[in-house]
C-alpha cells in the first residue's frame, strides 16, 4: 500500500525476471497477491511531478507449517516497533479454525481475513483475542497480531485447523 498526502502517486510491482504483477497503467496505490517465484521484486512509485513524502507498506506473512500429523501449533514472537505481525495458513472449506492469543484485548488482538475473498472474519479493534469458526471457503487465511497503541508486545498465538 502506498500513501501520499494528496494520493497522486501510483504503484507498480514487477519481478527481476520482468514479469509485471501490477502494471503502472492500472493507476492504483495498492496491490495484494501471491508472489509467483523466488526472486527480487521491485516497487516503482510514480507521481505527478511534484516532490512529496510517501509511505510504502509491504507486508509478507510468515507461512504457518504444522508438524507432520499435527493440527495445532504455537507461534511465539514480539511485535517490532509496535507494528503488526502477519501469518498465513491454508485451509479447506468446512475445516474448523481456532486461534487464541495470550493477551488481553488492551494489549493486543487478532485480525483474521480471507486472502482470496478479502472477507474480514475477526478484527483486533473489536477486542478479539479468541477466534473460532467453521471456514466458509478453501483459501489462505491471514492471521494478524495487532498490538494496541503501537506498543511492543511479547505474544503466543495458538492456531488449530481441523
Amino acid at each position: 500500500m502506498l500513501d501520499t498526502p494528496d494520493q497522486s502517486a501510483k504503484l507498480s510491482v514487477f519481478g527481476a525476471n520482468g514479469v509485471v504483477l501490477l502494471p503502472q497503467s492500472q493507476q492504483t496505490s495498492s496491490w495484494q497477491g501471491t508472489l509467483p517465484s523466488t526472486q527480487d521484486y521491485y516497487f516503482r512509485i510514480t507521481g505527478d511531478g511534484s516532490t512529496q513524502d510517501f509511505t510504502l507498506n509491504v507486508n509478507i506473512p510468515a507461512r504457518i507449517q504444522f508438524s507432520s500429523g499435527q493440527t495445532e501449533t504455537t507461534l511465539s514472537g514480539q511485535t517490532v516497533g509496535g507494528y503488526s505481525v502477519l501469518y498465513v495458513a491454508y485451509a479447506f472449506a468446512g475445516q474448523q479454525m481456532d486461534v487464541t492469543i495470550n493477551t488481553s484485548p488492551d494489549v493486543a488482538g487478532l485480525t483474521i481475513w480471507g486472502f482470496s475473498d478479502g472477507e474480514p472474519y475477526a478484527r483486533a479493534q473489536n477486542g478479539v483475542t479468541n477466534f473460532s469458526m467453521k471456514l466458509p471457503s478453501t483459501q489462505d487465511y491471514i492471521i494478524q497480531v495487532v498490538p494496541a497503541g503501537g506498543s511492543v508486545v511479547d505474544y503466543k498465538v495458538i492456531v488449530s485447523i481441523k
